[in-house]
């Protein structure tokens, strides 16, 4: 027998159906495991600018940044984490 899964949304929002508000729900935590992995890996802990374009600026330096981590990572088969590996990198800059 198959185990089923009951998750329950709280909305004000009646009008769409059940399954367009899971969708909903659903894009929206993308979203949040998306910011949490930016304050964790990237480093960003809060967005100062509140103009968008400077807010997506600091987002995509953000990203440029985890990705060349990602692709060092691959590239030398680092068996640490990004985290480390950006602390490493870190660590070395900083030597006199």
């Amino acid at each position: 027998m198959k185990e089923e899964n009951i998750i329950s949304f709280l909305t004000n929002n009646f009008t769409p159906a059940v399954k367009t508000i899971a969708d909903i729900f659903k894009s929206r935590w993308q979203i949040e495991l998306f910011f949490k992995l930016i304050k964790q890996n990237l480093k960003i802990k809060s967005f100062p600018a509140t103009i968008s374009n400077a807010v997506l600026a600091q987002i995509w330096a953000a990203m440029c940044y985890y990705g060349l981590l990602t692709y060092i990572k691959y590239q030398t088969e680092f068996a640490h984490s990004i985290t480390e590996l950006s602390r490493t990198i870190k660590e070395i800059l900083m030597e006199k």
